[in-house]
């Protein structure tokens, strides 16, 4: 039996390890760009999936925040604030709901990851299309569609494996 102590520390243990991770890999996403607006890998949003995955949607929503919050301050500014909070909050909640499905019928977790992709780079060529206040933003988002999607699904994978082990590793001490 784990004491309540143990407990609290071990969760803020992995939610420190979580905001680092996904600082440093939205400041290397940011480096490297695919060529397509508004796509990158997308490795900062797998954190967030393991989240959903080992804590569930309130946790995952707390760093999809932090994520947002740490990246207008550290890393991108103010001028991609509505692309990185309207792509990360939906990819957050379309996952969690795909999650809460995933678990009666047997959605596979690249799935799941797929579903967040397509809402991340959707929001935000909507957001797009919306400042710019213009539509033709949307004649790059096929390509941006399909680039997520092959993004998502190694994402998903990664997931898997990711929270396999996280999972083995918990009861081990």
């Amino acid at each position: 039996m784990r004491s309540p102590i143990r407990e609290i520390s071990d969760k803020t243990a992995f939610r420190a390890i979580c905001l680092a991770v996904i600082l440093v890999l939205s400041w290397l996403e940011a480096s490297v760009p695919l060529g397509v607006p508004g796509v990158k890998f997308g490795f900062s949003n797998l954190v967030i999936l393991v989240c959903l995955n080992v804590y569930g949607f309130r946790e995952a929503l707390a760093m999809a925040v932090l994520k947002i919050l740490m990246s207008l301050v550290l890393i991108n500014g103010f001028s991609s604030f509505w692309y990185t909070a309207a792509g990360t909050l939906s990819s957050c909640l379309s996952m969690a709901i795909a999650i809460r499905y995933y678990q009666k019928n047997k959605i596979s977790m690249m799935g799941v990851s797929a579903i967040g992709g397509f809402f991340h780079i959707t929001s935000q060529y909507v957001v797009a299309a919306t400042t710019l206040y213009t539509p033709s933003v949307f004649g790059m988002y096929p390509i941006a569609a399909l680039l997520t999607l092959l993004t998502s699904i190694i994402l998903g994978w990664l997931s898997e494996k990711i929270t396999g082990q996280i999972s083995n590793s918990y009861y081990d001490y």
